[in-house]
């Protein structure tokens, strides 16, 4: 089904499933059940997002001369690297909600910091990536800290969070993230589920 919003045509799901969590409606999108022409194998790509904080375009893919980042030149080569794109909003919380639910912050509502004492949270009815992906059969995993919500397991969606805190309480530093993320695509990621 396409529909117009403010000049602007949208795909809309068959199927829209109500989820509760905590006495708040959030939508789930079942994007699963829409059916596939006949000769149309789904093909499901593996995808590895990356949200660094306050990095811009500094590594060596983009061509910064002091900056040595050879596997990130890695994955950029063997995956996209963009290279035409903007940031929505210069707060790290109304940019990454941004990138996870394809919106602007004045239409997912996060406008600025979700923690106190700005306490913004994303409109409820607003899909995030990881439901999205969930819904597609994904295996959905957030790998160290996130700064959309205060309410993490119940509001993004992902199967599983892992890597945020260490043995001490303390958020991991981003070298106990990443191996934590390479631990995991060598050991337990499996090619036939993306």
């Amino acid at each position: 089904m396409v529909t117009r919003r403010r000049g602007m045509a949208r795909v809309l799901p068959r199927d829209v499933h109500d989820v509760h969590y905590d006495s708040r409606r959030v939508r789930r999108y079942n994007y699963s059940s829409i059916p596939l022409r006949d000769n149309m194998t789904p093909k499901f790509p593996n995808i590895l997002l990356i949200t660094t904080h306050d990095s811009g375009r500094h590594f060596g893919c983009y061509g910064h001369p002091t900056v040595h980042t050879p596997a990130i030149d890695d994955l950029a080569d063997e995956g996209v690297r963009l290279s035409n794109y903007f940031c929505t909003s210069p707060i790290c919380s109304a940019s990454r909600a941004s990138i996870t639910t394809g919106r602007y912050p004045q239409t997912h509502g996060l406008l600025d910091l979700f923690f106190p004492p700005f306490d913004y949270e994303m409109f409820d009815d607003v899909p995030h990536l990881s439901q999205i992906l969930r819904a597609a059969n994904y295996q959905t995993y957030l790998f160290g800290l996130q700064h959309e919500t205060q309410y993490p397991q119940r509001r993004l969606g992902f199967q599983e969070m892992r890597a945020e805190r260490g043995a001490n309480g303390k958020r991991l530093a981003c070298d106990g993230v990443a191996a934590a993320v390479a631990r995991f695509l060598t050991e337990e990621a499996t090619p036939q589920q993306p």
